[in-house]
């Protein structure tokens, strides 16, 4: 994933963030709320897998692939962070 200083105007604009402090910092709170929400998911699965309910089961295995892309998410969120403090150190 390549992400240039057009591509962080961008997200900082969608962000609402005027520097790049400010994005780093609406960044990490987004990633951790996917953080939250994949454990979410991971706890509900555990919940059902534990009453009864099969790995294979169609559902289940829905709920498995949304809590991989929730932290799937999470960590590209990380990389657009990451690409923020690169550009605030003047390395992008």
């Amino acid at each position: 994933m390549s992400i240039n200083s057009k591509d962080l105007d961008l997200w900082a604009r969608a962000l609402g963030a005027s520097n790049d402090a400010e994005a780093m910092a609406a960044l990490k709170k987004m990633s951790a709320s996917m953080l939250v929400i994949g454990a979410e998911f991971a706890k509900m699965r555990q919940q059902l897998s534990g009453g009864g309910v099969p790995e294979h089961d169609p559902v289940m295995e829905e709920i498995f692939k949304a809590a991989s892309t929730t932290m799937d998410a999470s960590i590209a969120l990380a990389r657009v962070r990451a690409a923020f403090a690169r550009h605030e150190r003047g390395a992008a």
